[in-house]
């Protein structure tokens, strides 16, 4: 699970994902095109009572949000170890 620590919300496209044992760094959106995870990540969104998608614009399957949202946890599937999130 992951959350975004700052105030202020971030697309997906400008999140980074960092491989630690090799230090190298993709946007998430490549780390999913990579294989490294899932897309989509999810959420609880309290106001619609249910569970929610965030996913990358392009990549299949198609969702209607693209940003980690301040105030929510998000649950990601990886398929590597060793990952860092990294925000802007």
């Amino acid at each position: 699970m992951v959350a975004q620590p700052h105030s202020g919300d971030h697309a997906l496209a400008v999140v980074g994902v960092r491989e630690d044992r090799d230090y190298l760094t993709l946007s998430l959106c490549e780390a999913v095109s990579a294989a490294w995870l899932q897309n989509p990540l999810y959420y609880y969104d309290t106001e619609r009572m249910g569970y929610r998608q965030c996913g990358c614009e392009g990549i299949a399957p198609p969702t209607t949000e693209h940003t980690l949202r301040t105030g929510f946890g998000y649950w990601v599937c990886t398929y590597e170890d060793y990952l860092t999130l990294v925000l802007p």
